[in-house]
């Protein structure tokens, strides 16, 4: 019986180890991967390309141009030029 729960104890205190080990692994690589997904020196609307170490612009085809005032008033809201600022209709 004695070493029966000897065993037992050195299991669980291994397999407590183990966890404390994985769960801090677990941090480790979601802050590596968070720093390699965030490590973009280029500004807005520009990727770092691989080959080349420079930023370019992001080419998006096939998207069409629609204006602030186009998507204000399809979006049911009321565009006022003069200050160039789209408002919901009953803010008026």
């Amino acid at each position: 019986m004695a070493k029966k729960s000897k065993l037992a104890k050195v299991f669980i205190r291994l397999t407590l180890i183990f966890i404390v080990f994985a769960s801090f692994a677990v941090y480790i690589v979601m802050y590596a991967w968070f720093r390699w997904w965030s490590d973009n020196p280029c500004d807005e609307w520009y990727i770092r390309n691989t080959e080349t170490q420079e930023c370019e612009e992001e080419i998006i085809e096939n998207i069409e141009e629609i204006t602030e005032e186009e998507s204000c008033t399809e979006a049911w809201w009321t565009w006022y030029t003069e200050n160039n600022i789209c408002i919901l209709p009953d803010v008026q």
